[in-house]
């Protein structure tokens, strides 16, 4: 196998012709788990062999989880088992990644936020304090809070509650002003 056999992008900042599929065997694996197509994979893997493969990827600094997911489907194991889920966990995505740091889906946007471990909350309270306060201050209707949060309007404003936050959109000056005016 030479690298012109494997698919041109997989060495888009390469000159192909340099590549030495020896001596640069990390590249060549890593770029194939990343970006390479079937025939890609079955070309390093018989090129190869399962154990280097194997080895390399778990000894990766930096492999997505979609290709983890697939070495893990392939040779069994875990992804923390791999070296660069170890480093990922202090560096989770790389800066420039402004596809995984703006994701946006039909009028939604992802967010990634860092948090001390210490800031002991669940994912789910996270994103419940987030849609309660826009909620809150009349950001967000009740329906757009609870797509937010990933739940029903009505789970979303049984919870209100739970986050000190009223069902209703009306402050207790309000209220007693309106009490008073009947």
């Amino acid at each position: 196998m030479q690298p012109q056999d494997l698919s041109p992008w997989l060495f888009w900042d390469t000159d192909r012709s340099r590549v030495d599929l020896t001596l640069h065997r990390s590249y060549v694996i890593e770029r194939v788990l990343e970006y390479g197509l079937w025939e890609d994979w079955k070309k390093i893997r018989q090129h190869y062999g399962d154990q280097t493969i194997l080895e390399t990827a778990l000894n990766a600094r930096s492999l997505s989880g979609k290709s983890r997911a697939f070495i893990c489907s392939v040779y069994g194991g875990s992804p923390d088992q791999f070296r660069c889920y170890t480093l990922q966990q202090s560096n989770p995505i790389h800066w420039n990644d402004q596809e995984y740091l703006f994701q946006k889906t039909e009028g939604m946007r992802t967010v990634v936020l860092r948090l001390p471990d210490s800031v002991e909350l669940t994912d789910f309270d996270i994103t419940m304090i987030l849609a309660t306060r826009l909620y809150e201050e009349g950001r967000l209707s009740a329906g757009q809070a609870a797509e937010l949060a990933g739940i029903t309007k009505r789970s979303f404003i049984e919870l209100l509650g739970t986050y000190k936050v009223s069902a209703f959109s009306t402050s207790a000056e309000d209220l007693r002003s309106d009490i008073n005016n009947d």
